[in-house]
């Protein structure tokens, strides 16, 4: 008889008969290889819980905490300067005023206004297209005159066409310095608006 099969229930009824089969020898014979086999599986069932316990990392109790994040809050102040401040906060940049259409003294051309006439015709120049056209009219050109008399902001208000508007600007750009206006005994800028005529002879 082969050595596996020593167990086996024939061989063991053999041995045992004839003799108290109620002892506990006899079953623990008949049981063994079934306990061999749960000891096993408990073996492995143990094994496999040590080696998932041992690859388990738990967090570090020095995890650094995150502060909370905090807005500041800022309150609006509205701050008013005097009307006659004539300078920014920090006392470096002019405050440049509004230019107002009129004042007590009104600027003016040197030579007053027949100067002024005689200056438009000496420096206008009739294009070639507004000629050709037989365009005529009158180009309102407005512009700002300063508080030191320096011209600034010309602009076509009303044109011809035909060239005639831009030579209108030409010809304002080129004047000299004016007499500045005065309100309250101050020199202020002024808007201007002038009429130049275009007349073909």
């Amino acid at each position: 008889m082969k050595d596996q099969n020593y167990l086996e229930t024939e061989f063991l009824d053999i041995i045992f008969q004839g003799r108290n089969k109620e002892y506990g020898a006899y079953y623990i014979r008949k049981t063994y290889a079934q306990r061999v086999k749960k000891s096993l599986a408990t073996l492995v069932l143990l094994v496999s819980i040590g080696l998932a316990l041992a690859s388990f990392k738990p967090l570090p109790d020095d995890i650094p905490d995150v502060p909370p994040i905090v807005l500041e809050t800022y309150d609006i102040v509205e701050i008013q300067l005097p009307p006659d401040a004539g300078r920014n906060l920090a006392g470096m940049i002019p405050v440049v005023p509004e230019p107002v259409p009129f004042v007590e003294i009104m600027p003016e051309f040197p030579g007053g206004e027949k100067a002024l006439i005689d200056f438009i015709q000496n420096n206008m120049k009739y294009p070639k297209l507004a000629k050709k056209l037989g365009t005529e009219g009158k180009v309102f050109v407005e512009f700002v005159i300063d508080e030191n008399g320096n011209i600034s902001s010309i602009k076509v208000a009303k044109g011809i066409g035909g060239g005639c508007d831009q030579e209108a600007v030409r010809v304002i750009d080129r004047m000299p310095k004016w007499s500045p206006g005065v309100q309250n005994g101050k020199h202020v800028p002024v808007s201007y608006r002038l009429p130049i005529t275009f007349t073909l002879n």
